[in-house]
């Protein structure tokens, strides 16, 4: 058994054992096997270099977040008073831990700057509850869903110029956002439609909220891909849950945000003829990053059919 300190944001110190050894950590920080944290914690999220990481620990019966640093040796506790919580993700880097506060009237985001030592209570869309998912490489932008005025789950990316957003839907009431890419700029999750169905969901703000099953056709096994849970920190790869008789997990590569303008020829079969028409007709009104959308302005509509139809008969 090897014992290190475990402190609360008022410097209030506890020796606390951990199974396993810190020997392999005397030289570089970074473990080579495994290392088991500590008793009684679970751990939720780790950094771009493996340094840092985040999760719930219980002590004395109540359970809060923490983040343990290997390379300083000791776990810190995030301490929101008299109200327990859990620290549901890390930055990349380390510095920024975000999670829920458990509060009587219910739970609340939560974003923690280490190097400060400031817990930050998010807010809401407008109603009482949120929940922090995901958080960008630097801490500046965090994700994850929130109630509105109406008591629906929305998902939200919050930065503290904006404060929180919300992300819309596919059509329905509730949506969720699960993580974030590096930069911040790219969220995924899953959001209902019209007809109360679940679909997986990428967002940006030039494009609005995608279903992802608009850009990446399933596979046979798959009926739709239902959630996304985790996105690469470049946003190249996106992992998540399709739906079939039973689960069935995902990893999809997809270069998301690339268009090129076209002339109409949306089947690319080197003529733009009645049938490009017809594919740009039938998603009219998509936002979507796909052929359809002519212009690659995020959106099919009239400018489009107007390429289609101006260039009718090209390369035929």
């Amino acid at each position: 058994m090897v014992g290190y300190s475990i402190c609360f944001v008022d410097e209030t110190c506890a020796f606390y054992m951990v199974l396993g050894s810190s020997q392999e950590c005397q030289n570089d920080p970074r473990p080579t096997g495994m290392t088991l944290l500590a008793e009684r914690a679970v751990a939720s999220d780790v950094s771009a270099d493996g340094r840092v990481v985040s999760g719930d620990i219980t002590i004395n019966n109540r359970f809060y977040g923490y983040i343990y640093d290997v390379s300083q040796g000791y776990m810190e506790i995030i301490d929101t008073g008299d109200y327990s919580n859990s620290a549901t993700a890390i930055s990349g880097d380390g510095n920024v831990a975000v999670g829920v506060v458990y509060m009587p009237s219910g739970q609340m985001a939560y974003r923690y700057d280490r190097r400060i030592r400031v817990v930050e209570y998010l807010g809401t869309l407008g109603g009482m509850e949120s929940m922090a998912l995901g958080v960008s490489e630097d801490g500046s932008v965090v994700v994850g869903q929130a109630t509105d005025s109406l008591g629906n789950w929305r998902a939200f990316r919050w930065t503290s110029s904006t404060g929180m957003t919300d992300l819309g839907t596919l059509g329905g009431h509730t949506s969720r956002a699960n993580d974030v890419s590096a930069d911040g700029s790219i969220v995924v999750g899953e959001a209902e439609d019209v007809d109360g169905n679940k679909y997986a969901f990428v967002w940006s703000n030039s494009t609005g909220m995608i279903n992802l099953n608009q850009i990446c056709d399933p596979v046979d096994e798959c009926v739709s891909l239902s959630t996304a849970t985790a996105i690469s920190p470049e946003g190249r790869y996106i992992v998540g849950t399709c739906s079939f008789y039973f689960p069935i997990g995902y990893i999809l590569e997809v270069d998301l945000f690339s268009c090129t303008p076209h002339n109409g020829d949306v089947n690319g079969d080197g003529c733009v003829d009645d049938a490009d028409f017809l594919l740009v007709l039938w998603r009219l009104g998509d936002n979507c990053v796909c052929r359809e959308d002519v212009n690659c302005d995020g959106i099919v509509d009239d400018a489009d059919i107007l390429i289609v139809l101006l260039n009718l008969g090209q390369g035929c």
